[in-house]
């Protein structure tokens, strides 16, 4: 498995694990990586509210950017 492998499952685990909170919305999962460091993930985890990428990125803050 690839790191990119990796990274995509953990997304995916994310947004499963909300499932049946987000209808009529579909499920979403984030995965943020810098230098191979997760440094932020997020799920959207229900209409209304923000999605994976928001909270993801919210939660990586300058993280994000620095190396």
């Amino acid at each position: 498995m690839t790191s990119h492998d990796f990274y995509m499952d953990l997304a995916l685990h994310n947004g499963k694990a909300i499932s049946g909170q987000t209808d009529p919305n579909p499920l979403a999962g984030s995965v943020i990586v810098n230098d191979n460091r997760v440094v932020g993930y997020g799920a959207h985890l229900k209409a209304g509210e923000p999605h994976a990428e928001i909270n993801a990125l919210r939660m990586a803050g300058e993280k994000q950017w620095s190396n």
